[in-house]
């Protein structure tokens, strides 16, 4: 039996909505400006400020996070009220993080919250994933990559980054420029450890690499792509310096059933003038 996806509770999916629509307000847009702004449409972006919709579009992300967004507030699971300034709100959460910090001051170190139960994760993105695989021990390399902050007991017991997907490898389960969350596989890789079918992030000594698992061996495993236009890739165990299991994904791109249409049309039209040159 198919194994369901845990939903996002309602009142963090409203709480989260809540605060979108605190910080439209702040920019003076209405949701047709927000949406021609993010490339979305309006329903998207009511859907968003009523919480009724699970997953955030990264473009929405990426236009916010410019706009000087602080990202961290915006995922916090402190509340914003509906007819409340961000400046005022923000002001609250600036509060609640000085309230955490140590009695020496300094240097503030985000980390989980047991009040709230945001946990700060790294966002990876495509240029950053590009070096990661040489630079990941690095000092100052992490450091100077930008994080938000997730709730949940999960992310306090675990390990997770979001890492870009760079190209089209895994259309359309993960598009290009989505963001893969994924939670720190330990070693070892053998059998009994590595989930057959699940999406992984595998870290090889050069490569950074997002796909599907499908069969192991003695000394490495497959990686398949879900594009379908490109060979397995063979991963030796020696040369794996860090997994990463797929747990969820910021979207970037919304499905387009026009494309999907459009694409139908070509393969027929291709298939009808193949079968044409045969008759012919």
């Amino acid at each position: 039996m198919t194994k369901q996806r845990k939903r996002i509770p309602r009142e963090y999916r409203e709480r989260f909505g809540r605060k979108l629509k605190v910080v439209r307000n702040m920019l003076s847009l209405s949701q047709d400006e927000a949406a021609k702004f993010t490339g979305l449409s309006q329903r998207d972006i009511s859907l968003l400020e009523n919480g009724k919709r699970e997953f955030t579009p990264t473009e929405y992300i990426y236009f916010l996070n410019n706009k000087g967004i602080d990202l961290n507030w915006l995922f916090n699971e402190q509340d914003a009220h509906e007819n409340e300034n961000y400046l005022e709100a923000y002001k609250r959460y600036q509060e609640q993080l000085e309230d955490q910090a140590g009695p020496e001051g300094g240097v503030q170190v985000l980390k989980a919250n047991t009040s709230t139960g945001g946990t700060t994760i790294k966002m990876i993105d495509k240029d950053a994933c590009l070096s990661y695989p040489e630079q990941y021990l690095t000092d100052g390399f992490l450091h100077a990559i930008p994080s938000i902050s997730l709730p949940g007991e999960e992310y306090q017991r675990n390990t997770y980054r979001c890492f870009q997907a760079e190209d089209d490898l895994m259309a359309e389960t993960i598009n290009q420029h989505d963001y893969v969350l994924a939670r720190r596989f330990d070693q070892p890789y053998g059998a009994d450890m590595v989930k057959i079918g699940a999406i992984y992030v595998v870290v090889t000594r050069k490569l950074l690499i997002v796909g599907r698992i499908t069969k192991l061996s003695a000394d490495g495993l497959f990686v398949h792509f879900d594009q379908g236009l490109y060979e397995d890739r063979f991963v030796p165990f020696d040369n794996i310096v860090e997994m990463w299991l797929a747990r969820a994904k910021f979207s970037f791109s919304l499905s387009n059933a026009k494309q999907h249409i459009f694409n139908a049309l070509i393969d027929l039209q291709q298939q009808f003038i193949s079968l044409e040159t045969k008759i012919g």
